[in-house]
This record gives structure tokens, sequence and C-alpha cells, in this order.
């Protein structure tokens, strides 16, 4: 319940987090008593789980009584982090001495995902991942989210998009990041958006654009990362999702000097390493080519065929290990979606 302007104080919360990145795990939790009767010993048991399997479980008296129609803040605070990449779960339930008529509304739970290299991208990200709408269009934009650096030493190697809705191929676009004052950083070499961009962008993937150096810190640290659109040719729409507090999620005029905050969060994220994302890696053979994008991938590749190669062909997906986990024939040409 910290201000998002509150730049001392991480706040935000994260759907996506590195490991790297963790603070030892706070919660704030509003209780409120619905019934008519005065609530009295109410506690709130807690369980974190990683990828399924219990970690921590906790209680304890947080609220001696509680009047009918009435609510508090408490704040649960078992100083915890986790050591590995993978789904985190927090689940908190709330009981009390006397007669609860109706225990159908005492539980909560908040999910989010730990990141590390070549897991889950090692991605930092405050949206949803589920595009609810899009910021953008023909005019000249800068569209992001803001991050809080903690002072563990991180390095940010590029930032992440996931294209909405009448963004055009052939879109120059650049990836920013800023300090708090949008003072630059660090840039992306110009990328001009392709069909295969998009296309991936509606199978569920993110283009990544590498940044032109590595940004390292050592210290507490507020950045913004943003997606820059010109506006000389085409259009561009960067898919948005997941409501954030006011001050998370930036649009920037062209002028740089206008801001104005937005409800939901665009879908660009920071990567701490080089994720299994990525732009398209051309493979040229004897008598056309094949294009196959990302490679390697951690969910979605597009896969793309000219028809001078002939065929059909057959097409097989092998994990890291080499072991084959899905083969599809009869491929000539145009674009098959694996998942």
């Amino acid at each position: 319940r910290t201000s998002p302007f509150n730049t001392s104080e991480r706040s935000l919360g994260y759907t996506q987090l590195p490991v790297e990145q963790q603070l030892p795990l706070a919660t704030t939790v509003r209780i409120r008593n619905l019934g008519t009767q005065t609530a009295t010993g109410i506690s709130i048991d807690g369980t974190l789980t990683l990828n399924g399997g219990q970690t921590l479980q906790s209680g304890s008296i947080v609220c001696n009584e509680l009047l009918p129609l009435s609510d508090t803040i408490v704040q649960w605070n078992p100083g915890f982090t986790y050591t590995e990449a993978g789904l985190a779960e927090l689940a908190l339930s709330v009981s009390m001495a006397n007669i609860d008529d109706q225990t159908t509304d005492n539980n909560a739970q908040l999910s989010y995902t730990m990141t590390a290299p070549g897991q889950n991208g090692h991605a930092m990200a405050i949206d949803s991942d589920v595009p609810e709408t899009t910021v953008g269009g023909s005019e000249a934009f800068s569209t992001g989210c803001r991050f809080e650096l903690t002072g563990s030493e991180s390095h940010i190697h590029g930032v992440s998009l996931r294209f909405g809705g009448s963004t055009l191929p052939g879109t120059p676009i650049k990836a920013t990041i800023t300090d708090g004052n949008l003072n630059i950083l660090s840039t992306s070499a110009e990328h001009i958006v392709s069909q295969a961009d998009i296309d991936l962008s509606y199978a569920g993937g993110s283009t990544y654009l590498p940044l032109e150096s590595i940004l390292d810190f050592n210290s507490d640290q507020d950045i913004l990362a943003l997606i820059k659109f010109e506006g000389d040719t085409g259009a561009l729409n960067v898919a948005s999702g997941g409501t954030v507090p006011l001050g998370a999620a930036w649009l920037v005029e062209a002028n740089g000097l206008n801001s104005s905050f937005l409800a939901l969060a665009p879908l660009v994220r920071i990567h701490m390493s080089e994720p299994a994302v990525g732009l398209s890696e051309q493979i040229t053979v004897a008598s056309g080519s094949l294009t196959l994008m990302p490679n390697p991938t951690n969910a979605h590749a597009i896969v793309e065929l000219d028809e001078s190669l002939g065929g059909p062909w057959a097409v097989e997906v092998y994990d890291t290990r080499g072991q084959l986990k899905r083969r599809t024939g009869g491929l000539s040409e145009g674009t098959m979606r694996l998942s």
C-alpha cells in the first residue's frame, strides 16, 4: 500500500521476478468483518509453495477483535526468499475464535513466477501476460513500465514486447532504458517489425530487443523500460494487460516531456540474461529458405517454408537433451505454429 511514486521502497508487485531481485517476502492484507457480531481472536495462516511443493507455513493472531462491518489492515511478513526459479504461490486464510457462518470468503491466493538464467526468460515483469487492450497508433510515442531494482548485482541485457492488433510490418522501433527522469541509459538497435514478429505475438510469444550495451546495477534504482516509435512510417500497438498502480506504466509523448500513466501494464519486460525469445533466425538451404522463430524457444515457435523448397516436409521438435518431443508432417509451404 506504499505510493508507487515512493522510490525508496519497492511497492509495485511483480508477476515475474528474477531470483536475485527478491526482497524478503512481505504482504499487506485487508481483513473485513461482513457480519453483525464482533469477530475475536483473528489469525492469518499463510502457505508458500514453489512448483507445488510446500515451502513454508506459519500463522499467528493478528487482531484481537474486529467490529461488525469494519475492516483493518495487517501485515504478514515471513521474511522468506526463494532459491530457485518456478511458480511461486502464496495462499492466505483467515480464521477467528468465534463461529463463522460464512467461510467461503476466508481465503486469498497470489501467484507469480520466479525467473533465472535459462528459465522463464530471466524476466522481470509487472504485466498479467494476458492482453486486454493496446496502446499506440501511428503517431510518435514511447510506452513501457517502471521497474524497481534492488541493490543486488543485476545486468539488463534487453527488453521484450508483445505486439497488439493493427501493428504494421515495416514499422521501425527501438527499446530504451531510462532512469526515473527519462535520461537515457541504454538503447537497442533499430528493429523493423516483421510479419513473423506479429504472428509470434498472436501466438503468445514476445519479440526480444537486445541492448547495444548491457546495463549493470549494484544499487537500488528505479528504471523505465520503454518501446520507442518515431512515427515517421508504419503503426505500432503494444499489447497491455494487468491492472497496476498509477505510476507503474507509462506513455510518453514524442517530445519526451509530457507523460501520462496507464491503468494497464504494457507487455514490456526487462531480461537479466539472453532469453529464449527473440528475432527471426534465417536458415538458408540449397533451393530456398526456412524461417524458425524464436530458436531456441520455451513456449511457441513459428515455422515458415518457402514454396521453392518443394516438399512435403516433416518438422521434428527436440528438447535440449536431444529427445524427440513432436513430429509434424505434410508441410509444403506457408506458416505452422508449434507449441
